[in-house]
């Protein structure tokens, strides 16, 4: 299977013009041959999503945030409802994989991606993300299985695992009394049970002045989550 053929999806808030610059400039880099732009589902237009806002409103602030920390965690709610999204189309167009994007992304080294085939069976395959080394358990030559992983900005899921990846993530949104970030992707349940890979080194990374992600660290999001001022808005 060739990487570049895998149908990819970018998140992206139509609201934030630099990171639709970003878009731009990636897709310009030709590598991936079928790549669209996924709106993001936002705080305003989560009542559009009806199997969510009914499901959750009572759980997450009734959905009416009153302070920073509550904004920041609906709005990370809502990212992982975008990802949710992107992998239920993809059970439903019976894709034989998907690749999800986050507006950050960038595109390291095009021309040797273009080249990459993959000849493994997972569940889950990272090509960004951030480490640290007690989470990388070496696998074959740049491929290393992972305990978890910090950063949901490009990965790729088998079909065979959309059900999985469906039912683990509408099962494990936070309540109010917790965290429910996408970017807190390391500690979601999906990686030490099932057969989760990462290329290291990561073949796409984070634009910086755009992410609160950064190479050989990981970001504690449950602290920056608490740290958050609780200034009504």
């Amino acid at each position: 299977m060739k990487m570049t053929d895998i149908p990819a999806f970018i998140i992206h808030n139509k609201g934030c013009s630099e990171r639709a610059k970003n878009i731009y400039d990636q897709i310009q880099k030709n590598v991936f041959n079928n790549i669209n732009v996924f709106e993001a589902i936002v705080p305003d237009t989560l009542k559009n999503y009806k199997e969510y806002y009914n499901k959750y409103k009572f759980e997450y602030y009734n959905y009416e945030p009153k302070n920073n920390r509550e904004l920041y965690n609906l709005k990370n709610l809502c990212l992982m409802m975008s990802h949710l999204e992107i992998v239920k189309n993809a059970k439903k167009e019976n894709y034989d994989n998907v690749l999800i994007f986050e507006n950050d992304f960038n595109i390291k080294e095009p021309n040797s991606i273009k080249n990459i085939s993959i000849d493994f069976i997972f569940d889950i395959l990272h090509i960004g993300g951030y480490y640290i080394e007690d989470w990388l358990i070496p696998y074959k030559l740049n491929i290393n299985k992972i305990k978890a992983c910090n950063g949901s900005f490009a990965y790729i899921v088998n079909k065979n695992f959309y059900e999985n990846y469906i039912n683990i993530t509408e099962n494990n949104f936070c309540n109010k009394n917790g965290l429910s970030a996408a970017d807190g992707f390391f500690a979601r349940k999906f990686y030490e049970t099932n057969d989760c890979f990462a290329f290291i080194p990561p073949l796409i990374n984070t634009i910086p002045s755009q992410s609160t992600l950064k190479e050989g660290s990981y970001t504690d999001h449950y602290n920056y989550f608490n740290n958050l001022s609780n200034k009504n808005i």
